[in-house]
């Protein structure tokens, strides 16, 4: 009886101090971390499930390495999961080939007017606001905002002011004070908020200071949970009409910080100049670097098989279920596994 009270006092207690204010939860509540799948190469892995639901994530890199067109492939992964993308275009990144080559539904895609980071911060809040009640009646519904970027947004005041008025910081300022006021609501209707950050020039005078830097200073490092870090692996060439041509990037993709898994897990994806994020070609490029692809021209042989860019499309699901989707243990492995942890820790008490 003793123990069956004891059990019960965390919830009692909960229920004492949360008085209709919803700023208590249990451990359990917050360690349920949900993942969106992407099914894209490796990332899915990297990232411990897929996409962080419920968190801040920062895709930061150079221009021109494919953080917009990312950005764009993830918002159709939440459009086919029942969400609705709310995108922030502070720059024009938008282009209609890629996103009739996702498929996008065009309805579930909302464009925001915002030209102050003040508006957007106000427009974000409502989205919460009125997703939190549409999930009342459909408890699944979710909303990916997407901020695109925060190397070209400006405060109220920047926008205002004479242009050798600068107000250094005013981004960054408005970021770090705005992220900690929506993040235990973002959470709670488990939807994601993603910034595009574009790292530029740095105009230094030491020769020992970093050569480039981050829009919005400190904040979106301290503040996200998750920061992807974009670079140009190489360059994709093909051979038209005796002409070698580049038709694309392979980039690598770098978690500089993560909650789901280790830091500094890395993968890469295909960034097509015709289509905007290849998930075939990433495929195919993937399951090479791996060694479980073969390659002799334009032909890959996965499992005994001939591919190309174009045939792999019919076998994707399949393959890539084969490839890339860790197999469940047996019962068998699960106890081979503990004996061998445990035959280990036996050897480190006897040292």
């Amino acid at each position: 009886m003793a123990k069956a009270k004891i059990k019960n006092s965390g919830q009692r207690l909960l229920k004492s101090v949360d008085k209709n204010k919803g700023y208590f939860s249990t451990a359990a509540e917050l360690a349920a971390q949900t993942f969106l799948p992407i099914r894209l190469g490796l990332l899915d892995e990297a990232m411990g499930g897929g996409i962080p639901l419920g968190n801040v994530v920062e895709i930061r890199g150079k221009y021109s390495v494919g953080k917009s067109a990312l950005a764009q492939y993830l918002a159709r992964q939440f459009q086919l999961s029942g969400g609705v993308v709310f995108w922030f275009p502070f720059e024009p990144s938008l282009l209609k080939k890629h996103l009739e080559s996702y498929n996008m539904n065009m309805q579930d895609f909302i464009i925001a007017n915002a030209t102050t980071v003040e508006e957007a911060f106000s427009d974000i809040r409502n989205v919460i606001a009125e997703v939190a009640e549409i999930r009342k009646d459909n408890p699944d519904f979710r909303v990916l905002i997407v901020w695109d970027s925060v190397s070209t947004s400006n405060t109220f005041a920047q926008v205002k002011s004479d242009f050798t008025d600068k107000r250094l910081g005013a981004v960054a300022f408005a970021i770090a004070n705005f992220i900690p006021t929506i993040r235990r609501e973002l959470r709670a209707i488990d939807s994601c908020l993603l910034f595009i950050n574009q790292h530029r020039a740095s105009i230094s005078t030491t020769a020992f200071a970093p050569t480039d830097n981050r829009p919005g200073g400190e904040s979106l490092k301290h503040g996200s949970s998750f920061m992807a870090t974009l670079k140009m692996k190489k360059q994709l060439k093909r051979t038209v009409n005796k002409k070698e041509e580049v038709w694309g990037y392979q980039i690598k993709v770098v978690f500089d910080k993560n909650h789901s898994n280790k830091p500094k897990a890395e993968a890469t994806f295909v960034l097509n100049f015709e289509c905007g994020i290849d998930p075939y070609s990433t495929l195919l490029l993937t399951a090479f670097d791996e060694g479980t692809a073969k390659r002799s021209g334009k032909y890959w042989t996965i499992n005994g098989k001939n591919y190309t860019a174009e045939s792999v499309k019919e076998d994707f699901d399949e393959l890539y279920t084969q490839l890339f989707v860790p197999k469940p243990k047996s019962e068998s492995e699960i106890k081979e596994t503990k004996k061998a942890g445990a035959r280990t820790s036996s050897r480190k008490k006897g040292k």
